[in-house]
């Protein structure tokens, strides 16, 4: 071989020389993967802490908001019972009596303000029922009063709303069966008025005693009878 040949030859590089057989990744790169790597785990640990401080913290919101809900609801309802009692004070008390007049069988519904304030009668609402029922027998049906622009001051005289006559306003037939016990009859009253509350109502029952010495309407003393609201 020539020489010239053998110096061009010696002087490429070999295949090893160029390439390598082993290449590694210089040392910085090393260093900077394990810092990523720290960096990495660092951040997913503060965002777990985070995550459950921020969880702690918005469950004691809550609780928070739930202990101040009861306690306005509790201050509401307070307050309004407060407003409530207050107004039952100061509000008009309609009391209803069904009075004998003359006779055995006239009578006057009266009604009387026991309240502090004026009470504004807007409707009388009576009703007569026998038992057992009689139809149309009775001249005396379900009737609605008007009687608006009434005003009842406290601590007036009674007021006569309505004049009955049982004698004749009631068939002589079902009357003397009224009478003779026979057959039961009731009479009913409900008031209704505003005061300081829009809805007040007052009402009571009545019933006929066809005992002897009795022979008149009594009234019934149980208290779903008789209530004011």
């Amino acid at each position: 071989m020539p020489p010239e040949a053998q110096s061009v030859k010696s002087a490429s590089p070999s295949t090893k020389e160029k390439y390598g057989e082993e290449r590694k990744d210089p040392p910085e790169t090393d260093w900077w993967i394990r810092i990523s790597t720290i960096a990495t785990a660092i951040a997913t640990v503060a965002l777990a802490i985070i995550g459950t401080v921020a969880a702690c913290l918005a469950k004691n919101t809550l609780r928070w908001l739930g202990t101040q809900t009861r306690a306005n609801v509790r201050a509401a309802n307070a307050a309004k019972e407060s407003s409530d009692a207050l107004a039952n004070i100061e509000r008009a008390w309609i009391d209803v009596r069904v009075q004998r007049t003359s006779g055995n069988y006239l009578y006057t519904v009266e009604l009387r303000n026991y309240g502090r304030t004026v009470a504004h009668i807007r409707e009388i609402v009576t009703e007569l029922s026998f038992s057992p029922a009689q139809g149309n027998e009775a001249a005396f049906p379900v009737t609605t009063t008007d009687r608006k622009g009434k005003l009842l001051v406290p601590g007036s005289d009674p007021w006569p709303a309505l004049l009955l006559n049982f004698d004749g306003g009631l068939r002589k037939e079902t009357f003397d069966k009224v009478k003779a016990g026979e057959i039961g009859m009731s009479y009913h009253v409900t008031v209704h008025y505003s005061s300081i509350r829009p809805d007040c109502r007052s009402e009571c029952l009545y019933y006929w005693n066809h005992v002897a010495n009795y022979g008149c309407l009594v009234p019934v003393e149980a208290p779903e009878y008789n209530q004011h609201t």
